[in-house]
C-alpha cells in the first residue's frame, strides 16, 4: 500500500485498523507486525489515539498542536491533509488529554482514601494503646 493512504488523503473507502496499522508497521518497523492484534486490542475504540501516537513516535507527519485558525488551514495545505483529518487528530489529542485527568482524578482519589485510612488506622491505635 501506498504510504500517503496510510496518513495521507483516505481512499474512497476507509481502511479497517487492522490494515491500516500492519501497513504502517510493514513501512515503518516490520519487527512489530506480530504483535498488531495486541496492540490493536489494547486500543481498542481508541484506534485513532494509537496512530496519532505512532505518527509522533515515528516522526511521519507533525501534529498539530497550535489552536488558532489560521495556522491549521497552514498546516492543512503544507501537509496535504483534510481539515476533517486535523480535526480528527485534534479528537484524538483531546481524548488522550481527558484520559490523563480522569488518571490524575483517579489517583488523587485513591490517595484521599489512602491517606483517610492511615488517619483512621492511627486513631485506632492510638486509642487501643493510650487507654
Amino acid at each position: 500500500m501506498d504510504p500517503q493512504q496510510v496518513w495521507g488523503e483516505q481512499p474512497q473507502r476507509e481502511i479497517p485498523h487492522r490494515e491500516r496499522l500492519v501497513d504502517f508497521y510493514r513501512i515503518h518497523n516490520p519487527s512489530m507486525l506480530s504483535q498488531v492484534d495486541a496492540i490493536l486490542n489494547k486500543y481498542a475504540g481508541h484506534e485513532e489515539i494509537l496512530f496519532q501516537k505512532l505518527s509522533r513516535k515515528y516522526a511521519t507527519q507533525s501534529s498539530p498542536t497550535d489552536s488558532s485558525h489560521s495556522h491549521s488551514r497552514q498546516n492543512t495545505a503544507r501537509s496535504g491533509r483534510s481539515a476533517r483529518e486535523i480535526a480528527g487528530y485534534r479528537r484524538a489529542e483531546e481524548i488522550a488529554n481527558h484520559q490523563n485527568i480522569s488518571r490524575r482524578n483517579q489517583e488523587a482519589a485513591l490517595m484521599g482514601q489512602l491517606l483517610k485510612n492511615q488517619i483512621e488506622l492511627e486513631s485506632r491505635i492510638s486509642r487501643k494503646y493510650n487507654k
